[in-house]
């Protein structure tokens, strides 16, 4: 009986230990947090200004030049918008019919993406003034 007394209080004692070094871990990693989440929302806004930026230079370099050479002149800076946005899949300037007129990848330009989900979305409600964005 004493065995099983000093053995349950032996359990109870590691319990105990175990439970208090799990507390000073959750406290140690909720501090953590407010400094991540800094850090994650500086990532994206440097990430955003990036992007804007190449999209700003974008529309300087497109403004006298012919539709037919966007793609000589887009492609570059659309590679550029793309390394500035990791994880950004293909990224198309399109015509009013929808056919990809510069992209970032090559073999797309000249395309039709007029049937895919992001673009019909699109379609039912265009707005010249709207950068349009879809899911990956």
């Amino acid at each position: 009986m004493l065995l099983a007394c000093a053995l349950l209080a032996l359990a109870a004692l590691l319990s105990w230990e175990h439970w208090a070094a799990h507390r000073q871990t959750e406290t140690v990693k909720r501090a953590r947090l407010p400094v991540r989440e800094r850090a994650v929302k500086e990532n994206l806004r440097s990430q955003l200004a990036a992007a804007y930026a190449v999209l700003q230079t974008l529309r300087d370099a497109l403004a006298g030049v012919p539709v037919d050479r966007w793609a000589a002149n887009v492609a570059p800076r659309l590679e550029t918008l793309a390394a500035a946005m990791p994880g950004a899949h293909p990224i198309d300037v399109s015509d009013a019919r929808w056919r990809v007129l510069a992209n970032n990848q090559p073999g797309l330009p000249g395309s039709g993406v007029a049937a895919t989900p992001a673009f019909v979305r699109v379609a039912a409600r265009p707005n010249a003034a709207v950068l349009y964005l879809s899911p990956p």
